[in-house]
């Protein structure tokens, strides 16, 4: 017995046996799902496993075919999953039964997805003759069953204990998605709370930021806040059109106008986001052709803005998603090009790509039927896009930073020499009169060195403009590394130099000059070829004396300096104001 049971051919038998068996009995359990009974103390319920579900592919059959023998018989098991079909001109069919074995509760059948374009409810009357109650997004929001942003059909009431048998028939020629939920009333009007409060808190934190960058635009003209704004402002009104709440506050009686918006509002986001991205990454200087590819997409999107108004919805909707796909791969693009410059901004301009990608993808995933409805799913798209806004915030920031610390750069090289990197002679004079005003004010010390090369004009005339220049930039490294912190060093023009020092009286500062000009003479050689020049140096000193305005004070420096010349250079002389 044992090993006719082990047989090869007789087990493979049985295997096969019981896979039919197992099959067919699945199926005819789920042929067969039975009623939905409502129970006391549960407020909501899932009644996808109690579907039965037929397809009407031309969209014409009405509920007294659909209730003939033939077509009753052709209805199939649905399953446990969301009914998700994806874009398809087909109308689809739901059956279900449902028992009510409560005690006076009153139960709603919320639809969960504001798109659909037809939606009909058919419930058996007393008499036994069934009544329909129609929604959709393509009527008027004021002939919906309940005002609600999503579709809600109060259920009929059900003698104790009896079954009855309900009716579904939706059709839209957006993502053909059918959520359903069976809500005790008072728990659905709670949930409906609650999910007020959440969006408005959503759309509130946008409004808050869209005003703000708008209110900053005013003042600076800067167009990344106008284009900033703009995207938000776009995204705040697709998430409405998307959850159904501008259906209910912002356009209920235009419902053409309120589907149309869905795609008008996102190719809007895609133009704007676009023109933000080409400003943060200042793409036009760094990379032109990435920028006109940038610029392409988003007047394709500008050209699709009247188009979207009167395209049939599906393909206007499918174009829209190529659009934000082809938007989506340039952004990355252009985020991963500066990204390697090491520039900031492009750090947050990724992790803002990242979650709207992702938001993306979700309600891709649900809209094709790949990922089933659900709290992801469908909302992944706005938590997605508040924490894009975030980071979009956090790169305008950190451009504008970027814009500040390279505005202040090119302030500062403005105030330097190209030649020697020290301060210029504009910067000398703004600096000078402020510290001017400072030692009257405060009945400080200041002192001002002018100082000449010795002998400049030999290296010039024997060597060229080049060795000339070498030594100016040895001559002003020295005198950089002689001064205190608290100095100022500039070259006035030439070979002639300034030095301001602050706290400093006429003799400390004759007595620092010395010992600069000592140690310019013991290491002061500069060698060009086979010839060695001395470099020395010749000081003219000036202190404050109640002069009024920094340029008098360095004249008296400069009168200084023409003495020191005149005696034989390689010396220091101090002229007081009596002199």
């Amino acid at each position: 017995m044992k090993n006719r049971f082990f047989n090869k051919k007789s087990w493979g038998k049985r295997v096969l046996l019981a896979l039919f068996l197992f099959f067919l009995f699945s199926k005819t359990i789920l042929a067969f799902p039975g009623a939905l009974e409502l129970v006391e103390k549960k407020d909501q319920y899932n009644i996808y496993s109690y579907l039965q579900v037929l397809e009407d592919p031309e969209g014409n059959l009405d509920l007294e075919g659909v209730l003939s023998p033939g077509l009753q018989e052709q209805f199939q098991p649905h399953g446990n999953r969301t009914p998700s079909y994806s874009y398809t001109d087909s109308a689809y069919w739901f059956r279900w039964e449902i028992t009510d074995l409560t005690s006076q509760q009153h139960w709603f059948l919320e639809v969960e997805y504001p798109l659909l374009h037809d939606v009909r409810f058919f419930f058996p009357t007393e008499t036994g003759e069934y009544e329909m109650k129609k929604a959709g997004s393509l009527l008027p929001f004021d002939q919906r069953p309940l005002e609600n942003r999503n579709f809600v059909f109060p259920l009929p009431e059900i003698p104790p204990g009896k079954t009855i048998t309900l009716y579904l028939r939706t059709e839209t020629e957006f993502a053909h998605i059918v959520p359903l939920t069976i809500w005790e009333q008072n728990s659905f009007y709670s949930r409906s709370s609650l999910e007020h409060l959440f969006q408005g808190a959503y759309l509130g934190m946008l409004l808050i930021v869209a005003l703000y960058t708008l209110f900053i635009f005013f003042f600076s003209r800067d167009m990344r806040f106008l284009f900033y704004t703009m995207y938000i402002l776009c995204i705040a009104f697709f998430h409405l059109s998307l959850n159904g709440l501008s259906f209910q506050f912002f356009w209920p009686q235009a419902p053409d106008w309120a589907n149309r918006s869905v795609m008008f509002f996102s190719f809007g986001g895609n133009i704007f986001l676009l023109l933000f991205a080409t400003k943060i990454l200042n793409l036009k200087k760094n990379f032109p052709g990435l920028n006109t590819f940038f610029l392409g997409i988003a007047g394709f999107s500008l050209l699709m803005l009247p188009f979207s108004l009167f395209l049939p919805y599906t393909l206007a909707m499918q174009l829209n998603i190529a659009t934000i796909f082809a938007g989506s791969v340039t952004l990355i693009a252009g985020v991963y090009r500066t990204w390697e410059k090491k520039y900031r901004p492009a750090v947050f301009l990724f992790w803002a790509w990242v979650f709207l990608v992702g938001g993306i993808f979700l309600l891709m995933g649900r809209s094709f039927g790949i990922l089933p409805h659900g709290f992801l799913t469908f909302s992944g798209i706005q938590i997605g896009s508040a924490l894009e806004i975030v980071f979009l915030s956090l790169s305008l920031v950190a451009h504008s930073n970027f814009l500040k610390k390279e505005k202040e750069q090119a302030q500062e090289l403005a105030r330097r020499d190209d030649l020697t990197g020290l301060f210029n002679r504009r910067a000398l004079f703004s600096i000078g009169q402020k510290q001017v005003e400072i030692a009257r004010l405060q009945n400080y010390c200041l002192s001002v060195v002018m100082v000449d090369i010795d002998n400049f004009k030999e290296v010039n005339d024997n060597f060229g403009h080049e060795a000339g220049d070498n030594v100016l930039r040895v001559f002003a490294e020295k005198l950089r590394h002689k001064v205190r912190a608290t100095d100022c060093v500039a070259r006035y023009g030439g070979d002639e130099f300034c030095i301001l020092l602050p706290l400093t009286n006429s003799g400390e500062a004759q007595e620092r000059i010395e010992e600069l000009r000592e140690d310019l003479g013991q290491d002061g050689v500069f060698r060009e070829g086979d010839y060695d020049f001395q470099l020395t140096a010749s000081f003219g000193i000036s202190a404050l004396q109640g002069e009024k305005t920094f340029q008098e004070l360095i004249s008296r420096a400069d009168s200084a300096l023409y003495t020191a010349k005149k005696e034989g250079g390689n010396r220091a002389v101090i002229l007081s104001r009596e002199l």
